[in-house]
């Protein structure tokens, strides 16, 4: 069987894993999530069939989400699912070597950078590049990075929100919180559990986000949700309405308004300038919330834009760095290099 080399992008977030084939696009989208089963079996599921089990799993079997954050809580694990997640996307037909681009938070300690580095050689990479999560979501959201002015991401997906000034292919200023789709949803949690005495598990939780939250005025809207009562421990059901939803969520979209002011207030004077022409670009899952552009463009006074397929704009902009790479390997010249974090052995 003939060795090919393939490169590939993946964007390890929270909540789902996404790889980009160069060349390609997108070849695939999974939950990050495991189901272990704690049998002598030791049968594991990954992906969709796992997520299913996401608060359904018998007693004999364990879901649980490896990458927190947009890092790696359990590396075994984690480049089990990986490796997994490439041996669908790329095929198991012929013998490969994997270099990939890798995308990371903004505020990745090396300790963190270095874990994820090596569940994705476990997986099968030869050679790896980290890439932080702005730049490849400015990359894939459009933004002109490679010039000499100013452009402003904001990526709020389920783990952090990156938020980062950039101009001429790197980051100027940033800020990353944890305050994202996933603290909204245990927010929720907390919400039902303390005000309905009903527990509810995380897919429930999202859903109701999806529907309800806003980060404005919300329209009066309510919807039923189920789960179990904390006091007699059957099932039980209530209503919840948009504004107890919103006030829930309205925290976690005030630690994103902070970590975007932050980010302002640290920028130069001439890239502040540019940000008056280019405003600020919204990528990630959360990006879609109801009112959340219009709120951030009141609060800062700039023009506001959701991108285009806001979650896929990371692995895109990742996917579309590791294709000029592959360009400038072979000699063709004009494309600027993208500068990123490179493993220990590259």
């Amino acid at each position: 069987m003939a060795i090919i080399t393939t490169s590939i992008a993946l964007d390890p977030g929270t909540e789902y894993t996404r790889i980009y084939r160069a060349g390609k696009g997108l070849v695939l989208c999974e939950p990050s999530v495991c189901a272990v089963s704690l049998s002598e079996d030791g049968k594991v599921l990954y992906g969709t069939e796992a997520l299913e089990l996401l608060g359904r799993a018998p007693g004999k079997m364990e879901a649980s989400s490896p990458i927190n954050g947009g890092v790696i809580s359990e590396v075994r694990l984690t480049s089990d699912m990986l490796a997994d997640f490439v041996d669908r996307a790329m095929g198991k037909s012929f013998v490969r070597r994997l270099q990939v681009v890798v995308c990371v938070p903004t505020n990745a300690t090396e300790l963190e950078s270095s874990a994820m580095e090596e569940a994705v050689k476990n997986a099968g990479a030869f050679r790896v590049k980290l890439l932080e999560k702005p730049l490849a979501s400015a990359i894939g959201a459009g933004l002109p990075v490679d010039q000499c002015r100013g452009s402003m991401i904001c990526d709020i997906g389920a783990g952090t929100a990156d938020v980062a000034i950039l101009s001429f292919g790197g980051v100027v200023t940033s800020r990353s919180v944890t305050n994202a789709g996933r603290a909204m949803d245990q927010s929720l949690i907390r919400l039902l559990r303390e005000t309905r005495g009903i527990i509810i598990g995380e897919r429930t939780a999202e859903k109701i986000k999806c529907e309800l939250a806003c980060a404005g005025e919300p329209p009066e809207r309510t919807v039923t949700v189920r789960g179990r009562s904390m006091s007699t421990g059957l099932p039980a059901s209530c209503e919840v309405s948009s504004r107890e939803v919103c006030l829930a969520v309205r925290p976690m979209i005030q630690s994103i308004m902070l970590a975007i002011s932050e980010t302002l207030t640290d920028t130069p004077p001439e890239l502040a300038g540019d940000l008056l022409d280019s405003g600020i670009t919204l990528a990630g899952g959360v990006a879609r919330m109801s009112g959340l552009a219009d709120r951030i463009a009141e609060v800062t006074g700039l023009n506001v834009t959701v991108a285009d397929d806001p979650e896929l704009c990371a692995v895109v902009g990742a996917g579309r760095a590791i294709e000029r790479m592959t360009e400038m390997r072979v000699g063709i010249s004009g494309i600027p290099a993208l500068p990123m974090r490179a493993s220990s052995d590259c």
